[in-house]
């Protein structure tokens, strides 16, 4: 008897393996076929119902209907304002403390135009750049495997901080709502809050595609709005005067310990600049949300070989080995889409400086890294306005909720295409997909546990992550690919934005390091025997053999 061959297992797909050649191959006929369409001047690239593997971005995009696979002008604004609205504006309070009033304001308006330059530039450079990991492709392009690596580890690290920022802010809402219902005095330990806050959050994060992007934007948008309103609202009338009408009837005033000039060092102002580059880097997810607009992107294509390794049109030798020169045709980021986050940053800006202002001039020196937690429990009454309130931390918490599953997905494709996809090529499997959540979890709820300060953990995310994605990344790929396609050196006048970036980036690692350092090598408060003034007793262990 013949017997038939051994049938095998089908093997798994493997996933193309990392190709730096030219992105925008293929992205004349996809123009092409959009302009069969019928799209307009004015339409956005915006990803679909299914968001983008690594737009690191804090809330789900807004989409509204009636634009099919792309977003109007007005889409496209919106996602700026409530990116730029992410769970850092809670510590920006605490950031001006650091500072002062006046160095904290001057702090945030230098970084918001830092970042606004930088997310030009970006877009710049992007421009057509086709794909769902564009920001990743523009950095293998210009800076080789090397660079995407380095990409790779910087959203990595950007979106665990984001995730490891979403717990504590949650832990912080639970320990609030404890103290309402089972007194002021009885606190939870920190353990349990932060233990209640994965249980929150993980259910969301082992969905492998996440649905519903729309009603989640909206209901984001949602809840964002009501608590910015009414935590403004809330310390605004603390801070009028008992005659001024609708004012409470025994008003708190201004915070005796407040300091309204240039009152901090400038070691808090650099603290300040890294808490606040934590808060306004919303460009890793940048280029998959906000896009470019489609029709311009075709006309600079028409004109312009691809990003090195595309036809040489006439521009001179380029140099490196990592392409081809480009053409004489410069890189711009469109007039829509910097007038777009032009207007974004206008609305944002005054928004965040408006939520640090009044809420260190209510609190002064003892406003906390939450903004939130400094509200004492005789702080809420039966008030129509309280009861207000409290709903909106309570919606702000279903928000986090939301933003954190979707913080997920990028966290896990960065982990997987460093650690699994670009060694083994084959596409993961659920239960490695299951594994990876379940080992990110545990690293991001660890990690809020040992540091439950809201404040601290954005202010070292801004100085190690969030300042070389927001600020170097793009200042990097600008020279670079500038000196690919006109030989352009680095130290040139057209260079300086970059170069002054990559010096902002520079002294935000050199300040963290030196307070991370200051703080290792000195003594803690009450060593010598001086007297000091605790707002807890929670975790303090004491000797009790030394007691008298």
């Amino acid at each position: 008897q013949i017997r038939p061959p051994p049938t095998r297992a089908p093997k798994p797909p493997r996933r193309p393996q990392m190709d730096c050649s030219d992105p925008r191959a293929d992205l004349r006929e996809e123009l092409a076929d959009d302009d069969e369409d019928g799209l307009s001047d004015g339409s956005f690239a915006l990803p679909r119902n299914v968001p983008a593997p690594f737009a690191a971005l804090p809330y789900p995009p807004l989409r509204l209907e009636g634009h099919g696979p792309t977003a109007s002008r007005t889409e496209v604004v919106a996602n700026m304002i409530t990116s730029l609205l992410g769970v850092g504006v809670l510590a920006v309070p605490h950031a001006l403390s650091r500072a002062g009033l006046l160095s904290g304001l001057l702090a945030l308006l230098l970084v918001a135009v830092c970042s606004r330059q930088a997310l030009v530039l970006l877009l710049g450079v992007g421009n057509g750049i086709g794909g769902d990991r564009p920001y990743l492709d523009l950095a293998c392009k210009a800076l080789g495997p090397q660079g995407f690596a380095a990409a790779v580890i910087g959203h990595l690290f950007f979106t665990g901080g984001l995730l490891t920022a979403y717990l504590v802010a949650v832990a912080d809402l639970l320990g609030q709502a404890a103290s309402g219902f089972a007194g002021a005095h009885n606190v939870m330990p920190r353990g349990l809050l932060t233990l209640l806050a994965l249980s929150l959050c993980a259910p969301g994060t082992f969905v492998r595609e996440l649905r519903y992007l729309g009603p989640l934007g909206m209901a984001s948008v949602a809840g964002i709005v009501a608590l910015l309103v009414l935590l403004v609202l809330s310390c605004s009338a603390e801070l009028l005067p008992a005659w001024f009408p609708g004012a409470p009837a025994d008003p708190e005033g201004f915070a005796a310990d407040a300091s309204l000039g240039f009152g901090g060092s400038l070691s808090g102002f650099f603290a300040a600049a890294r808490t606040l580059t934590a808060h306004f880097a919303v460009h890793a997810g940048a280029l998959e949300v906000f896009g470019a607009p489609l029709r311009e992107g075709a006309e600079e294509l028409q004109d312009m070989p691809g990003l090195g390794g595309g036809r040489d049109s006439g521009g001179g030798s380029g140099g490196g080995g990592h392409g081809k020169a480009m053409g004489n045709k410069s890189v711009r980021c469109s007039p829509q889409l910097r007038a777009a986050s032009h207007r974004a940053y206008l609305i944002a800006g005054p928004l965040v400086a408006a939520v640090g202002a009044v809420g260190y001039l209510r609190f002064g020196d003892r406003v906390k890294g939450n903004v939130l937690t400094s509200f004492d429990f005789d702080d809420y009454t039966s008030g129509f306005w309280d009861i207000l309130f409290v709903f909106a931390q309570a919606l702000y918490g279903a928000v986090l909720v939301i933003g954190f599953a979707f913080l997920m997905n990028a966290c896990r494709n960065s982990a997987m295409e460093l650690f699994l996809v670009r060694r083994s090529g084959a596409a993961p499997s659920t239960r490695t997909l299951r594994k990876a959540t379940a080992a990110i979890l545990v690293v991001c709820g660890w990690l809020a546990w040992m540091s439950s300060d809201l404040e601290f953990v954005l202010n070292c995310m801004g100085a190690w992550a969030a300042g070389p994605i927001a600020f170097a990344f793009p200042a990097l790929l600008t020279v670079e690919l500038a000196r690919q396609r006109d030989g352009r050196a680095m130290v040139h006048p057209l260079n300086v934005l970059p170069l002054m970036l990559l010096l902002l980036t520079a002294l935000l690692l050199l300040s963290s390091f030196g307070s991370l350092a200051a703080f290792a090598f000195s003594a803690p408060a009450g060593h010598n025997g001086h007297r000091i003034t605790t707002h807890s007793l929670l975790n303090i262990t004491t000797n009790r053999l030394n007691l008298r």
